[in-house]
């Protein structure tokens, strides 16, 4: 990436940069993580496998680690915005089409492999794309609140998540769920179109050696 590509957050703007920041994380998250669980608990009751239910919580976590491992150069590399808010939309139109798919096979477990894979992936280099536009939009001496923002979000919804997804799959179903997490997605990601950056010439190169 060229330096005169990298983007750094107008100060004017921070308050609002990091709480959209802070809302994409969350709702991307939480309704990725309250589905996914939700998921396991459909296919445990239609298999009575618990199997079949620890097979679909693996493959919604091992697709994030390897993501993490393979994918930083690639963000690295791109507009951390487009990847931000095309992974969150993409995300949601995908969760969408799953509904109508389900619809007419609402028993293949290997449809829900690959859903479950897909979507993880991608919501993967979201989460990627989040961590590395923190030191381009928080004031230098703010970088370490906002990561650790960022940790708790992640930490608080890895324990509610499953909680939540438990309570809503009992009240109102899997459907209704999948419909308000692709939803949820596609907003999120619009709410990122309104984070606001700005470029920075060569001459801010110390500048950008600190915020990182």
């Amino acid at each position: 990436m060229k330096k005169n590509d990298i983007l750094i957050v107008s100060n004017k703007k921070y308050g609002f940069n990091i709480a959209m920041l802070g809302f994409g994380r969350l709702a991307s998250i939480l309704g990725t993580n309250v589905f996914n669980f939700a998921l396991s608990l459909y296919i445990l009751d239609i298999t009575g496998s618990a199997a079949a239910f620890s097979t679909i919580i693996s493959l919604s976590i091992i697709p994030g680690l390897l993501i993490n491992l393979l994918a930083g150069a690639f963000v690295d590399r791109h507009d951390k915005k487009k990847l931000m808010v095309s992974t969150d939309i993409l995300s949601g139109m995908i969760v969408l089409c799953f509904v109508v798919v389900f619809g007419y096979a609402h028993n293949a477990l290997w449809l829900f492999g690959v859903y479950v894979v897909i979507v993880g992936s991608i919501q993967a280099v979201f989460g990627l794309s989040v961590n590395a536009s923190v030191p381009q939009i928080a004031e230098s001496k703010d970088v370490h609140k906002v990561n650790s923002m960022l940790q708790a979000i992640s930490s608080v919804v890895s324990i509610i998540g499953p909680i939540i997804g438990a309570l809503l799959y009992k009240s109102i179903g899997l459907k209704p769920l999948m419909i308000s997490n692709g939803i949820l997605l596609i907003v999120s990601g619009i709410f990122e179109i309104f984070i606001i950056f700005k470029k920075i010439t060569n001459n801010d190169e110390e500048l950008l050696k600190r915020r990182y």
